[in-house]
């Protein structure tokens, strides 16, 4: 099963870089990351069960933020594809800055909860299997080339001329402000108090343990 989420890690990584749609490029970095979750899984610790739950947690909030950043430029572009999209940053200067936090977060940059989660996750399986652990930290190599090839793609270089006829609304709106400031602070709150959530989750997995054990 770790070979596996290995291979799961590689391969959606690999895939996620031929990509040309916006959404699919965020689905497919889903996929790796939570290969990671597996491998937690598999990591046969509580701490390592723990991890990977605040994997899973850190990951709804930063792909969630992903997809909406997709939706606000499909709802102005009515596109998704890398072909028709450049030089965002040039027109949405507010879109380019949200975007800009949540591919850190994507790519499990440091002060962000996907950091905190997967140095967890190795950390309890380089006990178990080291070979595996060291496999899987290319993977976290992998992320960060999507994740900034994708960001310089859109918000980098010149300005599609796709772009300029298309875009009615070159600003966010302030209900789009507000859910985007409202997950990027959950977003900076999990990855600069983990502890506030990690406790919660071993007295949990602990308590679930000690239930299981009592009844077999």
């Amino acid at each position: 099963m770790l070979g596996w989420a290995v291979l799961s890690i590689f391969y959606s990584s690999l895939i996620a870089l031929r990509q040309t749609d916006l959404k699919k490029i965020v689905a497919y970095a889903s996929i790796a990351h939570m290969g990671y979750v597996l491998l937690a899984f598999f990591s046969l610790s509580l701490s390592g069960l723990a991890s990977a739950v605040f994997l899973m947690i850190a990951h709804g909030i930063v792909s969630s933020s992903l997809f909406v950043l997709v939706g606000i430029l499909y709802d102005r572009l009515h596109t998704r594809s890398l072909i028709y999209i450049s030089g965002i940053g040039k027109l949405m200067p507010i879109f380019s800055f949200f975007f800009f936090l949540f591919i850190l977060g994507n790519m499990s940059f440091p002060s962000t909860p996907g950091f905190i989660a997967e140095f967890l996750i190795l950390c309890n399986l380089s006990s178990l299997n080291i070979f595996i652990s060291f496999l899987s930290l290319f993977g976290i190599l992998f992320a960060a080339f999507y994740s900034v090839w994708l960001f310089n793609r859109i918000i980098n270089g010149s300005i599609s001329n796709f772009i300029l006829p298309n875009l009615c609304d070159i600003f966010i709106n302030s209900s789009e402000f507000i859910v985007l400031m409202i997950l990027t602070t959950y977003m900076f709150f999990l990855g600069l108090f983990p502890n506030s959530v990690q406790r919660l989750l071993m007295v949990s997995l602990m308590s679930y343990s000690q239930i299981i054990v009592g009844v077999s």
